[in-house]
């Protein structure tokens, strides 16, 4: 049975299998921004402080093993005379395990991400791609 729900620290491991994925990806096709990290590319650290703010989430769809996540965050206009004043939420980061594509997991977590980018205030979400 195929969930998604918030992150927990304890997916740490699983979390990194996934996003090398991507990180191997983005390394390849973008090697002037990004390069093979070599070990796991974000520190538990790393991962528990994003777990701990309230302006990012990170959503899994969990099959019994973690086959999909997604991180968004809310951004805020500059506080300049030309902007409105408004945040919008970014979907920044997307993986589904190559053994679980074309099952509509990326859909599920991208609508994860927007609802509760919505719930926070956004006024729209956007998408992020390297």
């Amino acid at each position: 049975m195929l969930t998604t729900r918030r992150t927990q620290i304890a997916d740490y491991a699983e979390a990194c299998r996934l996003t090398e994925q991507a990180d191997l990806l983005h390394a390849d096709g973008v090697p002037w921004m990004f390069k093979a990290p070599g070990a796991p590319a974000r520190s538990e650290a790393y991962f528990e402080e994003l777990l701990a703010r309230g302006d990012s989430v990170v959503f899994v769809a969990d099959a019994s093993d973690l086959v999909g996540i997604a991180f968004g965050h809310l951004q805020a206009a500059p506080e300049l005379p030309i902007f409105h004043r408004q945040r919008w939420g970014v979907l920044d980061g997307l993986v589904v395990d190559s053994a679980w594509r074309r099952q509509g997991i990326g859909s599920l977590l991208t609508r994860a991400v927007e609802t509760w980018a919505l719930e926070y205030g956004a006024s729209w979400v956007e998408l992020n791609v390297y």
